[in-house]
């Protein structure tokens, strides 16, 4: 399976630096990891822009409204959570 291609939201990396404990601290810990490519921008609709033009396969965000009709560009949407059960991170 290839590894995902991912872009992280800013409220993803936010949500890391608040609680440790949580899952965006634990995908912000696997950066580098080899489990998953990240590409990270700022503004919002660079990350959105970034992803498509990265060819990024996910976009990782608690706020899935902003990203709606995503799917038409093949990027799935979903919260560090599910990513992390994807690439079969259960911590």
């Amino acid at each position: 399976m290839p590894v995902p291609q991912i872009v992280i939201d800013t409220n993803v990396l936010i949500s890391a630096q608040r609680s440790r404990r949580g899952a965006s601290a634990r995908l912000v810990s696997l950066i580098g990891a080899g489990l998953f490519d990240v590409h990270v921008s700022v503004p919002l609709v660079l990350e959105y822009e970034l992803a498509v033009k990265a060819r990024c396969s996910r976009i990782i965000t608690f706020n899935k409204r902003d990203f709606v009709g995503s799917e038409k560009f093949g990027v799935d949407v979903m919260p560090p959570k599910a990513l992390l059960q994807e690439i079969g991170d259960s911590s």
